[in-house]
C-alpha cells in the first residue's frame, strides 16, 4: 500500500527493519531519488529527515491516499499509537463551564481587608504584577470552602469560566492547591487558559498556573499527563510544542515527548533549574528568555547529561535511571527521532 502512494523504496526487499521512500511533502516532492522518508514497519512510524514530516502510518494515507486507501489501512493496521482522542473525538465538550468558588473577589479592585493585602503580598512575592492580575482575572477568597486562596480562573473560547486553580496565600492553609471537585468538572475535560491560546503558534506546555503567567501562549497541564482534549487540538493544528515541565519531571517529560512525537507533533524540550515560575522569580524575565531560546530535541546523550546533573540522587536511584534510559533510548530509536 505504501508503494502505491510513495512509489518504490530505495531497497525493495522483504523484512527490512527500515524502508526509505521519497517524501511526498510539498517541500520534498521535487527531490528525485533522495529517499529522505524512513518508515519502520515494526511500529508503523515514519519520518522525513529533510522536512520533518512524520507520524503514524495512517497519516500518509490521510494526506496523500484515497478514501479507499485510508479505509483499507485502518483495517490492516490497528490504530496502535494513534491518540486516544480519535475514538471519542466527537465527545469533547468545549463549552464546559464552572462556577467560581464561593467568596471570590477580583484583585483588580482594592478591598478594605487585611486579607486583600496578604493576598497581594503573596502575589508580589511570586513577581505577579498588575498586568498579569488583569490578564488572567486573578482573584482571592477570605470566606467559603476555599477561603484564604488565590483564585486563577480559566476561560473557554466563549469567555466563560471552565475551571480554576485555588492556591493558598497563607502558609498554614492546607492543602496548598484546592481544585474544583472532579464531580463538578474534571481537569481532564478542559484546556486551561484556552481563551488565550493560538494553536497556530508555538505553544508552551508547563506544569502549573504560575508557570503559565510568565509565558506567552502557554497551557498548564495541572499535572504530568496531556488530556485527550488538548492532544486532539495539538494534532489538529499541527502545533509546535515546547515542553517546560519541572526539573524533577524528566521521566514525565520524556514520556510526553514520545507521545507527541508518535502523534506527528513537532516537539522540543527546555532544560531549566526549578520550575518556570520559580526561575522567573529568582532571575527575572531576560534570564528566562535566554533559557527558553535554548529549547532543543531530546536524544540519549542529552537525557544522560540531565540525569547525571542530579548529584543528589543515590547510586540506587542512578542505577534505576540507567534502566529507564535504556528503555527510553530503545523507544526513541524506534520512533525515528535520534538526530
Amino acid at each position: 500500500m505504501l508503494k502505491k502512494v510513495l512509489k518504490e523504496p530505495k531497497k525493495n526487499i522483504d523484512n527490512l527493519k527500515e524502508y526509505e521512500f521519497n517524501c511526498p511533502s510539498s517541500q520534498c516532492k521535487h527531490d528525485k531519488d533522495k529517499f529522505n522518508l524512513n518508515f519502520s514497519p515494526e511500529i508503523n512510524i515514519f519520518r522525513c529527515w529533510k522536512c520533518k514530516y512524520k507520524g503514524f502510518v495512517h497519516r500518509i494515507f490521510e494526506d496523500y491516499g484515497t478514501e479507499e486507501d485510508l479505509i483499507r489501512i485502518k483495517e490492516i493496521v490497528p490504530a496502535k499509537g494513534k491518540p486516544k482522542y480519535e475514538k471519542r473525538k466527537n465527545n469533547f465538550d468545549e463549552n464546559i463551564t464552572c462556577e467560581l468558588p464561593e467568596g471570590y473577589r477580583p484583585l483588580t479592585k482594592k478591598w478594605n481587608s487585611k486579607y486583600y493585602y496578604k493576598a497581594m503580598e503573596y502575589l508580589r512575592s511570586r513577581r505577579v504584577d498588575d498586568e498579569m492580575i488583569k490578564k488572567f482575572q486573578i482573584g482571592y477568597t477570605e470566606s467559603g470552602p476555599r477561603k484564604f486562596r488565590i483564585i486563577i480562573p480559566s476561560f473557554n473560547k466563549n469567555g466563560d469560566v471552565n475551571y480554576y486553580e485555588a492556591r493558598s496565600y497563607l502558609p498554614w492553609v492546607k492543602p496548598a492547591y484546592y481544585k474544583p471537585d472532579a464531580e463538578e468538572v474534571p481537569k481532564s475535560a478542559i484546556i486551561f487558559n484556552v481563551s488565550n491560546v493560538d494553536f497556530n503558534l508555538p505553544t508552551y506546555l508547563v506544569e502549573g498556573v504560575f508557570d503559565l503567567m510568565v509565558l506567552y501562549n502557554a497551557i498548564p497541564l495541572l499535572g504530568k499527563e496531556i488530556p485527550d482534549i488538548l492532544l486532539a487540538k495539538l494534532i489538529k493544528y499541527k502545533t509546535k510544542v515546547i515542553l517546560c515541565l519541572d526539573e524533577d519531571a524528566l521521566k514525565d517529560s520524556v514520556e510526553i515527548y514520545n507521545c507527541l512525537i508518535e502523534c506527528g507533533i513537532d516537539v522540543y524540550f527546555v532544560e531549566i533549574k526549578d520550575d518556570i515560575a520559580k526561575y522567573y522569580e529568582k532571575y527575572g524575565k531576560e534570564a528566562l528568555i535566554e533559557v527558553l531560546k535554548a529549547h532543543r530535541k531530546l536524544d540519549l546523550k542529552y537525557i544522560v547529561s540531565l540525569i547525571m546533573k542530579d548529584t543528589k540522587g543515590s547510586l540506587k536511584k542512578k542505577r534505576n535511571d540507567e534502566k529507564f534510559l535504556e528503555r527510553e533510548w530503545n523507544y526513541l530509536k524506534s520512533k525515528l527521532i535520534e538526530e
